[in-house]
């Protein structure tokens, strides 16, 4: 019976490993794969370099097979801007964005895990038995003290996520009137042309008609 509720208790430890090597390993497989083709078939995945009409600096640097990662890490939101365009480089920062919020959360854990694990003993957690199960909330009674740290780590986590989305709002405000005040924003091209378009028939329209008069 206690073999029993071992392997009971070991249940989330023993998931926990097997996301750990299954994820792992294709993450790492994938990156080895990735870092392989993209110096074999540059057409696909450097286009920037490879036809002369969407050549830029960033992408005449040259990587090797791994050393792409921390360049591509230390080029800056304005090359990626000036070179990449809006879109781009408001992809860059979406990701980064959550790359922050993530830390947020584990600077939380970095306290709450100790405060959860040593909660005082209670019979409503007397089947939490697995390790990595008393570093969560399940080894905390439901009429604990510990419970409103809970409560402050998601005050917390709120906070900065709102502070750090300020931030967002603010910087994209301030370069999407430097990328409307270009000369020939890449985001009208298509409606500019076809403004063009329908104003110039309008105009032969209406000079026909004034012929006929």
């Amino acid at each position: 019976m206690a073999e029993e509720e071992a392997k009971e208790g070991s249940k989330s430890s023993t998931a926990l490993q097997a996301v750990l090597v299954v994820y792992g390993g294709l993450f790492i497989v994938l990156l080895l794969f990735f870092s392989f083709v993209r110096t074999r078939f540059p057409r696909l995945y450097n286009p920037r370099n490879t036809f002369t009409y969407l050549n830029c600096e960033l992408a005449t640097r040259k990587f090797g097979f791994l050393s792409w990662i921390p360049g591509v890490m230390g080029m800056t939101d304005r090359e990626i801007f000036e070179q990449c365009g809006m879109d781009a480089i408001c992809f860059v920062r979406m990701l980064r964005f959550g790359l922050k919020v993530s830390c947020v959360a584990c600077c939380n854990a970095v306290w709450l895990m100790p405060t959860y694990r040593t909660s005082p003993a209670h019979p409503s957690t007397k089947d939490v038995t697995d390790s990595l199960d008393k570093l969560s909330v399940a080894n905390v009674h439901d009429q604990s003290e510990r419970l409103f740290a809970t409560v402050v780590a998601s005050y917390i986590l709120f906070g900065c996520t709102m502070l750090l989305l300020k931030r967002e709002f603010a910087w994209y405000i301030r370069e999407r009137h430097l990328f409307l005040q270009r000369t020939a924003p890449e985001n009208y091209t298509v409606s500019s042309a076809r403004c063009l378009h329908a104003c110039y028939a309008m105009i032969c329209l209406d000079g026909a008609r004034r012929g006929r008069s």
